[in-house]
């Protein structure tokens, strides 16, 4: 048994022989396993790859094609992926370094968690809302904005669907029969603050914070019962330090759950916390009967995915009918720029199975980094080999958004107050939890959409093209990373507004 650096506690990815604990290479073992059966060469390249932060792109978009190719590639690619990262991690406690998987095979040695408990307060639900510059939307309003969003390739049409199949089916609106893991429940982007005024049980985990805590019961004594764990009077859990002991006081809560996963962290501790998340799904469907357990992630628009055939060619056609002019400023930055400026998006159509025609749309933002690309993919993997075990997923896209995480990253902040010049939209995050909310309500409710496991798919991958509020990345005629640099540029002289 290694003894575990001073500094690691909880989750962690498995040292070297010299005691190093790399992320990167955590991440290369785990994408290559990945596409190991469903595309060699490019699995090969993943382990030769040099300087991974620099070059980690290419591979995720990689492992992106490999899963169009046909419907079993895209299921073994999710289920390798899962079954390395568990089969690697490790949890380091108490001096002690042991697999992950052995530790929760085993009983929790930590103290437990006792249930905390604020009732539901009656009353009728009020009318559901989305903020918006200012507005409150709803009914005809919302119907609009919705019109609009889809006219400016901020949504696709599925999305703006998918809410109006909501606003047409109010009584999905009362969710008194679902209780929703809401895991990362202070999150600044995350269903809790919806939740909590529509009739669910939530049962909240976040880390053992006043200031979370604070923000968290302010919410609280709405329409929702809310659970939460606590330990000697201090509400909270640490998903990476205690995870043995939240997965025991998540399973003392009777009935089907929805779990969902919407921790955040900077850097490797991202990674980290959503391995844990992974983990407590993971052990949920393992012991609970089946259909008792949903699964629900908020996906990232950043990062490479498989998009419908209508996106891809909305997106060339950007790309071929650019006046002229531009056509001839933005073909001299790319050469000043030795091509790494206003590359095209879609370049290349894959032909899978069973008539799947898809591109992949690259929109990894290099500032996020390898670690919160793999955190992502988990997420990604998870929903794909749920739903192929007979779960309902909810797994949407969402916008990108001003949130703390990105406002505090200078150069990323910067993009984001110019990504207007690209006809992007930034979401403020308030505005995307009621959107979002409004699609997980619905993923929760259909018996048509993806979300329901009978439902058919020509490739699992579908499940992340249908409903998504992109903001306008995947209809952008550039590779994102390459319009991103102009975009900081005009933002530096732009007011955050």
């Amino acid at each position: 048994m290694a003894s575990a650096p001073p500094d690691v506690v909880g989750v962690a990815v498995p040292a070297d022989h010299h005691g190093r604990r790399s992320t990167s290479a955590f991440a290369k073992t785990v994408l290559s396993e990945a596409i190991g059966n469903a595309d060699p060469a490019a699995a090969a390249a993943v382990r030769e790859q040099a300087d991974w932060r620099a070059n980690y792109h290419r591979h995720f978009v990689a492992a992106a094609e490999a899963g169009i190719s046909s419907p079993a590639n895209a299921r073994q690619i999710a289920e390798r992926g899962l079954d390395t990262v568990h089969d690697l991690v490790r949890f380091v406690r108490d001096d002690r370094d042991e697999p992950l998987s052995q530790v929760l095979r085993g009983r929790a040695t930590g103290r437990p968690f006792d249930t905390k408990v604020v009732a539901a307060t009656a009353g009728s639900a009020p009318q559901y809302t989305v903020p918006y510059k200012g507005l409150n939307l709803r009914g005809a309003d919302l119907r609009r904005q919705l019109e609009t969003w889809v006219g400016s390739g901020v949504i696709e049409v599925s999305a703006a669907s998918a809410v109006e199949e909501v606003l047409d089916s109010p009584d999905w609106l009362d969710l008194s029969d679902i209780t929703v893991v809401v895991m990362g429940a202070g999150a600044e982007l995350g269903p809790y603050p919806a939740l909590m005024g529509l009739g669910a049980t939530v049962a909240a985990v976040d880390l053992p914070l006043p200031e979370v805590w604070k923000r968290l019961s302010a919410r609280s004594g709405q329409r929702s019962r809310l659970l939460y764990p606590s330990r000697q009077g201090v509400p909270g859990a640490d998903l990476c330090v205690d995870l043995p002991e939240v997965r025991d006081w998540i399973n003392t809560i009777e009935g089907p759950l929805v779990l969902g996963g919407y921790a955040y962290a900077d850097g490797e501790a991202h990674l980290r916390v959503s391995v844990a998340q992974d983990a407590i799904i993971a052990d949920a469907i393992a012991r609970r009967p089946a259909g008792h357990v949903s699964v629900a992630h908020l996906l990232t628009p950043t990062d490479a995915y498989a998009v419908s055939e209508a996106t891809a060619e909305a997106s060339r056609r950007a790309w071929e009918e650019r006046p002229l002019p531009l056509r001839a400023v933005q073909g001299t930055l790319r050469k000043l720029s030795g091509d790494r400026l206003f590359e095209a998006a879609i370049t290349d159509w894959i032909d899978g199975k069973d008539g799947y025609r898809a591109a992949v749309f690259d929109t990894l933002v290099s500032q996020q980094g390898p670690n919160y690309a793999l955190a992502k993919r988990i997420q990604e993997w998870r929903a794909v080999s749920a739903r192929a075990n007979g779960m309902r997923v909810s797994a949407n896209v969402s916008p990108s958004s001003t949130t703390r995480s990105v406002t505090k990253n200078k150069a990323l902040a910067a993009a984001y107050r110019g990504a207007g010049m690209f006809n992007i939209e930034v979401f403020q995050p308030n505005t995307t939890n009621a959107l979002m909310a409004l699609l997980l309500i619905r993923d929760l409710r259909t018996v048509t959409g993806p979300a329901d496991p009978h439902a058919e798919l020509t490739n699992p991958l579908q499940l992340f093209s249908d409903a998504a509020c992109h903001g306008g990345l995947w209809r952008s005629p550039y590779k994102t990373r390459t319009a991103l640099p102009l975009a900081a540029v005009k933002g530096m002289f732009t007011r955050s507004g």
